[in-house]
């Protein structure tokens, strides 16, 4: 499995590529262009990833809009692949969550965020 994480905090990065390193191989980068970046390289290179956590608070953009942006992306170019988003953020605002799932998030995370929450969290969307 490959794997995206988006976050612009340092730590939240390191923790989440800690968590998740066992289901794949994680990519970590700290803003929007840079994901970008990777995210249409691994299309390119036929090897999409399978998974992307995205933070809501990015510092040269929305969260959100990356988010929309990824399944555009895939909706344009994969022919119905799409992989699997996650937001992990600190904003527990119904309204963000909302927005989240409308923009075809398939989990909402809250940090902080434990191993375990991850844990049962890959078990609900890889079922």
């Amino acid at each position: 499995m490959r794997i995206l994480i988006v976050d612009d905090e340092f730590l939240s990065r390191e923790k989440l590529t800690h968590f998740l390193s066992s289901y794949g191989m994680c990519d970590s980068v700290a803003s929007m262009a840079e994901a970008k970046i990777l995210f249409e390289k691994a299309i390119e290179d036929e090897l999409p990833y399978d998974l992307i956590s995205i933070d809501i608070h990015l510092p040269d953009g929305s969260g959100l809009d990356l988010l929309s942006y990824c399944y555009q992306r895939e909706k344009e170019l994969l022919d119905g692949w799409f992989s699997k988003k996650i937001v992990v953020t600190g904003d527990r605002d119904l309204e963000t969550v909302q927005k989240a799932i409308g923009y075809k998030c398939d989990m909402y995370m809250v940090k902080p965020i434990t191993q375990k929450t991850v844990e049962t969290k890959m078990r609900q969307i890889w079922h």
